[in-house]
């Protein structure tokens, strides 16, 4: 189970600034097996994992979230690379909230 990953594979990492100040989480990947689909025609070679993150303060019952990823990519990708990639989604969703505030669509 994820959660009883052993503390050495957890890394803390920061995907940027929040309202609050920066936004850090406990960040763990795992390789999984390769696709046959993979291949791609003999081009560079690409890796998956699953990348989870993993909330630093317990909540109301003792519990530290968990958020699932599923990634692919180039095989020299990094769990620096993955966080960060992960993290760009809030800047999206911040985009689209916005952008739904100003056309009224919030009230839908």
């Amino acid at each position: 189970m994820t959660a009883d990953a052993p503390e050495r594979a957890w890394k803390r990492l920061s995907v940027g600034d929040g309202a609050k100040g920066p936004r850090s989480y406990d960040w763990a990947m795992a390789t999984l097996a390769p696709h046959p689909d993979d291949d791609l025609g003999g081009q560079a070679s690409f890796g998956r994992w699953l990348l989870v993150r993993r909330i630093l303060t317990p909540d109301d019952e003792g519990e530290l979230g968990l958020a699932y990823y599923l990634c692919f990519g180039s095989a020299e990708t990094t769990i620096d690379q993955l966080a960060s990639v992960a993290g760009a989604r809030w800047a999206i969703e911040e985009c689209f909230q916005s952008a739904k505030n100003e056309v009224g669509l919030d009230q839908y």
